[in-house]
């Protein structure tokens, strides 16, 4: 019987751990998204502004930044 107990207690514990890296590579890649999403949108706002005003000049990096 407390073999048993112990075999729950020890499955439990690794779904448990499981779980929680998993739940951390998901706020990892939800936190990647939305930075890609906040990228992109500056980039538009900032060509925009320089096709609207004759004094600003944007340039970007090789890499888009």
């Amino acid at each position: 019987m407390k073999f048993t107990a112990l075999v729950v207690v020890v499955c439990a514990g690794a779904v448990a751990l499981i779980a929680a890296l998993d739940t951390r590579q998901t706020i990892a890649e939800a936190e990647a998204a939305a930075l890609a999403r906040q990228e992109s949108s500056l980039r538009t706002v900032a060509l925009a502004l320089d096709y609207a005003r004759d004094d600003v000049d944007v340039a970007f990096n090789a890499d888009g930044s």
